[in-house]
């Protein structure tokens, strides 16, 4: 009896894909996210300094004078934690900071003007690390640094021509920037907020054929040991480099205009071709496809918090679909947007946030492993032309009124 259980469980292993079955560890700073998104204590038992092993700051300060606003002391016995969505409005050049939990806008930033140039800001991406806010400006570029608790510019980052998406690692140390106009990748060090390294679209080796495609999407590896980096307009193609910024592999048959997603929980990449209308998985070591999924006009691929599921907008259809990395299936629920043109997303741990352009609208849905499907729950007003989102787990929002 036991070996016959033994043999069906190896065959139902087998059944799965090579990427569903190669597990990675989920960084630290996603699973403290998680934990928070539990309902768990600010002030975790692992850590009595209110740091994170890889150095970020969960919020204290921001918890603290949040928290007293609704009557509660910080250190509350059912205080929960969470963090804040950062939104990148680009047609007036501000961002919207959102309260990750209910939804509700906390804060509206104007991003300062370049006075050398007078270029209203033009906000593309947003990420965070360490308790800041970076935000892509491709007018005048450069990424503007806010502090995650006051909102005050810190550091201006020059970067190359017409920055757009950013990638920074699990550890904070590092950020990827891409550059349309001068197709580079700025690699910037977050210990200094000052840009190091260019990657230039070149293969000194002559194997990489760029062509004439244009840097697209950048993705780091938890570690940061590895960046991974699409090209857009001649065909399209993905390229791995090491954290020097050398070439180590590409593929060229992914179609054109792709983003990309990982699950740390498994080595592959999800990259989402809106041309070619694809979901490609590929193994993240030497890019090779394991499988594909038809979608209609797939536009960015989002992993959940844990790495469970992909979620994908689809703007030809105003379209979320949800792909379960575990069993490597696209499910087959799609869920529609009561707002069109749905463009990026974020993942809170049980929200999924969803930026509207042409709109001035964030969608809310409620998402959980047990229940993986998108709900929609909220629709918020932000500012014009939304598109850039990044849920901030180090600017943390405390309440003991959250569920």
């Amino acid at each position: 009896m036991r070996l016959s259980l033994f043999v069906l469980s190896l065959l139902a292993l087998i059944e799965l894909s090579e990427c569903s079955r190669r597990g990675l560890k989920m960084p630290e700073r996603y699973r403290r996210a998680l934990k928070g998104r539990k309902g768990n204590k600010q002030a975790s038992a692992d850590d009595d300094d209110g740091d994170d092993d890889d150095g970020t700051n969960r919020g204290g300060k921001k918890g603290s004078s949040k928290g007293s606003s609704k009557g509660k002391d910080s250190d509350d016995e059912d205080e929960k934690c969470i963090g804040t969505v950062v939104v990148g409005n680009q047609g007036d050049g501000t961002i919207s900071i959102l309260d990750a939990n209910l939804g509700d806008v906390l804060e509206t930033i104007e991003i300062p003007w370049n006075t050398a140039t007078m270029n209203q800001p033009v906000p593309v991406d947003v990420e965070s690390a360490n308790g800041v806010i970076y935000v892509s400006d491709s007018a005048n570029d450069r990424v503007v640094a806010f502090d995650g608790v006051s909102y005050k510019v810190v550091a201006i980052i020059p970067v190359g021509d017409s920055p757009a998406e950013m990638s920074i690692d699990s550890r904070g140390s590092q950020m990827w920037v891409t550059n349309t106009a001068d197709n580079t990748v700025i690699v910037v060090d977050l210990n200094f907020n000052v840009p190091i390294r260019s990657i230039e679209a070149f293969d000194p080796d002559g194997v990489v054929d760029f062509g004439t495609n244009v840097v697209n999407d950048v993705l780091l590896s938890p570690s940061g040991d590895a960046g991974f980096v699409t090209y857009a307009g001649d065909g399209g193609l993905v390229v791995r480099f090491d954290s020097s910024g050398t070439i180590e592999d590409s593929n060229p048959g992914i179609g054109d205009f792709a983003r990309l997603a990982s699950s740390f929980r498994f080595n592959c990449l999800y990259v989402a071709s809106t041309t070619s209308n694809i979901l490609d998985i590929l193994f993240n070591l030497d890019l090779r496809i394991d499988s594909s999924e038809n979608i209609p006009a797939p536009y960015d691929p989002e992993s959940s918090l844990d790495g469970q599921y992909i979620y994908i907008t689809s703007t030809v259809n105003n379209a979320i679909h949800t792909f379960d990395v575990g069993n490597n299936v696209l499910l087959s629920t799609v869920v529609t947007t009561s707002v069109a043109n749905p463009t990026k997303m974020t993942h809170t741990g049980d929200r999924l946030y969803v930026s509207h352009g042409d709109s001035d609208e964030v969608s809310v849905f409620s998402v959980s492993n047990a229940n993986p499907i998108p709900i929609e729950v909220a629709n918020v007003k932000v500012g014009d032309n939304p598109f850039g989102i990044s849920y901030c787990e180090s600017t943390a929002v405390c309440s003991s009124s959250y569920s």
